[in-house]
């Protein structure tokens, strides 16, 4: 399971905080929305949670803030349930009251590239609730999936899929036909749809992202 989806789960806090360091702790921070596109058990969310409460001590302030400016991503729904209880749970925790709203949730799997205003070859359509993010996002953050294709280990499971992502991403020349797509590569392009123009993503991902198999992705992230 955790070779087919790539999971590995974050627990250590430092690393956490680095990954949020991204995110400004002030009095805008009630203006931002903040995407995870693979969420796992929420451990970034909560940790968002818990700095937030340290600035507003409202319940009412956070309780909005979990409804109203996180949405969180799983292909797992088992992941995504564990993700809301989570929060749940530390709301109850910091308040002693049960969370009464609702949470801005999707199982969907990242990697299908919703249709954007700069293209028309995407193969999900605009009509998906999340194409409503598209640039509206002030920071995404989190641990995308270590999944591998068409290279050595690799998860692939059909040509078919091999093509779509090749004319659904722009960091893939046509020169690209073989050779090895990682779930990040797709995560790094498709985050930046989501982003503002003056969003920040904030990953943690794999050294491996300096190597050969990875310059069209930097190329990509350079230019764009």
């Amino acid at each position: 399971y955790r070779k087919d989806f790539g999971v590995f789960l974050t627990n250590n806090i430092s690393t956490i905080d680095d990954i949020l360091s991204v995110v400004k702790f002030d009095d805008s921070i009630l203006h931002k929305k903040i995407l995870e596109p693979s969420c796992g058990q929420g451990i970034f969310l909560v940790r968002i949670i818990e700095k937030l409460h340290a600035k507003f001590s409202s319940k009412a302030v956070i309780e909005q803030f979990i409804a109203n400016n996180l949405i969180f991503i799983d292909i797992d729904s088992r992941m995504v349930d564990a993700t809301k209880d989570n929060l749940a749970n530390c709301f109850q925790s910091l308040f002693n009251e049960a969370y009464s709203l609702d949470f801005q949730c999707y199982v969907y799997d990242f990697t299908k590239r919703l249709k954007t205003r700069q293209s028309n070859l995407f193969s999900q359509p605009t009509s998906h609730p999340l194409s409503n993010f598209l640039g509206q996002i002030d920071y995404i953050i989190g641990n995308p999936p270590y999944v591998s294709l068409y290279g050595r280990r690799d998860r692939k499971q059909n040509e078919k899929q091999r093509i779509e992502i090749l004319n659904s991403y722009n960091q893939f020349p046509p020169s690209v036909q073989n050779g090895k797509i990682n779930f990040v590569m797709l995560f790094l392009e498709h985050g930046l749809d989501f982003l503002k123009s003056n969003g920040k993503l904030s990953y943690i991902i794999d050294i491996s992202f300096f190597e050969t198999a990875y310059k069209h992705t930097r190329k990509f992230l350079l230019e764009n």
